[in-house]
């Protein structure tokens, strides 16, 4: 049977996805070796489910099968749909071209081209049912995966009960240039199983008693590896709670690179600078781990005066 327009222009689409997902996974692997296994699940994780259904549908349509135009034309409306909710979502975050998905509705224009058609049975849905499920799964793979990986979703996420955070002062030189001295430590005891991205560290302090606090300033000593002055973008939707419920009136934070370094062990030192001449006084501190936007663990307070 000689093969149609359609099926001529399809079994073509299919080959240049084909030949696109395997240029992409290169360069993926090429450029992510130190890639944390949770973005390589979000990057690469589609990939031979896309492959392979993409095969079977050039193989079918090669062979004149009769559930091979059923899986070709499933697979290009699946193309147009995922094209359409890719630009939608793209749109106030810049430019998006779907190119699959205008090359999918350029050759289901000719789907009413050609001659005879094989009959399709019941027996063939069964293939083309199961695969274009598949295939639909690896078009909204990404959509899938960071919705189970998002912070706060993730059923994967390990609970506050996972980490121990303890914090440290040292008030021995607390009018001398040494300062008060923060030491904040913390140990995991579980891991997520798909790491997340970013963690927050937060050091609030403030005086003992009633008054103004005698400390303002901080100096932080080089951290662990991953660990940087200032939180950005991490915990989010636990910042607000957060600086709701501090307890004293400074807060400095500092973020943490868990899809650099996953979740490691970590110490930071802190000292806070006295903002003028005083002779006695108190510090009250306490340090807040944030985990992306799942929970914050709270350490227990530690305090001196001098």
């Amino acid at each position: 049977m000689i093969p149609s327009a359609f099926e001529r222009w399809a079994a073509r689409l299919f080959a240049v996805l084909l030949v696109v997902i395997v240029a992409a996974t290169l360069v993926t692997l090429a450029g992510g070796g130190d890639l944390p296994p949770g973005a390589r699940l979000v990057a690469l994780g589609s990939v031979p489910i896309d492959a392979a259904v993409l095969l079977i549908a050039m193989n079918g349509l090669a062979g004149a099968r009769p559930w091979a135009r059923p899986l070709a034309l499933a697979i290009l409306w699946i193309l147009v749909l995922a094209g359409i909710v890719r630009f939608v979502a793209a749109l106030g975050t810049g430019l998006f071209f779907p190119l699959e998905a205008i090359a999918a509705a350029f050759v289901l224009r000719t789907a009413g081209s050609g001659g005879r058609r094989p009959r399709t049975t019941g027996r063939d849905r069964w293939i083309v049912v199961p695969l274009a499920s598949l295939y639909l799964l690896a078009s909204f793979w990404p959509v899938v995966t960071t919705a189970l990986l998002r912070p706060g979703a993730s059923p994967f996420a390990v609970s506050a009960e996972a980490i121990d955070l303890d914090v440290a002062i040292d008030c021995s030189d607390a009018t001398g240039a040494a300062g008060v001295r923060v030491t904040i430590g913390w140990a995991w005891r579980e891991q997520d199983l798909l790491p997340g991205s970013t963690d927050g560290l937060l050091l609030n302090w403030g005086p003992a008693g009633d008054g103004e606090a005698p400390y303002y300033d901080h100096e932080a000593s080089v951290g662990p590896p991953g660990v940087w002055d200032g939180l950005g973008s991490p915990a989010t939707t636990l910042r607000q709670p957060i600086e709701q419920s501090m307890r004293y009136g400074r807060t400095t934070t500092f973020g943490i690179d868990v899809a650099g370094h996953g979740q490691a062990d970590g110490q930071l030192d802190i000292v806070l600078r006295p903002g003028g001449s005083r002779p006695h006084g108190s510090v009250q501190v306490l340090a807040i781990y944030a985990h992306l936007d799942r929970w914050a663990r709270y350490s227990d307070p530690a305090s001196c005066a001098w």
